[in-house]
């Protein structure tokens, strides 16, 4: 932090610490209260106290890793302050944005300068804008699948922080690719603690892909990377896709639900050129062939206790 006292008196004294996590009113930030400010940063903030003289100075906020602070925009960016002193339960004020240097984004600094600063308590990043700049609504921390009986599907996610959640909606995709919401969560707005929530779905035979979209309150939204299951009723076969692949191979294994599964490829002469193993907890098992893997036809060989596949595949 960097406090720019050049108008001020040589005898003013100001004392600072940083604290990497959520300022404990961060969750009572509405962007309905704030004309110019949409969300105050729920991963860190500064406690500056002003213990001598009367000056007002200016504030300068630093970030080392733009991916670490949640800021993709610097030009959206503004100094929030929290004013214990205010009405009600949101006390946030915006003391302006005067200067910026660096970029946003992973490995990239920079800073952000407030306007004269009246008053002394914690500090964060805020932004003005309401897309997706500085920082992303909600942070997910998991999102995972099971298979539960008649054709149902168990889904389970984490977040770590939320800013205006409305609400998740959970999609499937048909068969042409396109996802459909089957079933909306409410979200719990502004929160800076985990938050468990779960649902239940039903679905056609086969291989499904299942995502998560995030709403806020004013409409906004991300959707998240898709998942794999297959939840068929019957055995069924073993089968790969996308076949022909680039690198990703989805695994289905109806009949080997829970498994633990040993995958191995090799070339058409024999030998073998990747190996991996791990469960197909949601019916799918999903790998990634190594990037300089050549071109060609290989054998995929799937192993789950006493059952054995064999499958050709071809790598574009």
């Amino acid at each position: 932090i960097g406090i720019d006292n050049t108008s001020g008196a040589t005898t003013d004294r100001y004392s600072a610490k940083y604290y990497n996590e959520a300022h404990s009113g961060q969750q009572y930030f509405d962007p309905a209260n704030h004309a110019a400010m949409e969300g105050v940063s729920s991963l860190e903030y500064w406690d500056v106290q002003q213990t001598s003289g009367t000056s007002t100075p200016k504030i300068t906020l630093y970030w080392d890793d733009g991916d670490e602070s949640g800021i993709t925009n610097p030009a959206s960016l503004v100094v929030a302050h929290w004013d214990p002193l205010a009405s009600g339960t949101d006390k946030w004020e915006n003391f302006s944005n005067t200067a910026t240097s660096g970029n946003g984004g992973a490995g990239n600094s920079g800073s952000v300068t407030s306007g004269a600063v009246t008053g002394f308590s914690s500090f964060t990043f805020a932004s003005t804008s309401n897309t997706d700049d500085n920082p992303l609504p909600v942070e997910l921390l998991d999102f995972i699948l099971k298979c539960a009986e008649d054709h149902k599907a168990e889904l389970s996610w984490n977040t770590a922080s939320e800013i205006n959640n409305d609400h998740f909606e959970v999609q499937v995709a048909d068969d042409d690719g396109v996802f459909n919401t089957v079933k909306q969560i409410d979200g719990h707005g502004n929160s800076n603690e985990m938050i468990s929530y779960s649902c239940m779905i039903k679905l056609d035979e086969g291989v499904k892909y299942i995502r998560l979209k995030q709403v806020d309150y004013d409409g906004k939204f991300e959707t998240f990377d898709p998942v794999a299951v297959n939840c068929s009723s019957h055995p069924g076969d073993v089968d790969i896709y996308p076949n022909p692949t680039d690198s990703r191979l989805d695994i289905a294994l109806p009949s080997i639900n829970g498994s633990e599964v040993s995958v191995s490829v090799y070339t058409t002469s024999g030998t073998r050129v990747f190996s991996s193993r791990g469960n197909a907890e949601s019916g799918v098992m999903q790998l990634h062939l190594p990037q300089n893997m050549p071109a060609g036809i290989y054998f995929v060989r799937i192993t789950a206790g006493e059952k054995h596949y064999v499958k050709k595949i071809r790598k574009n």
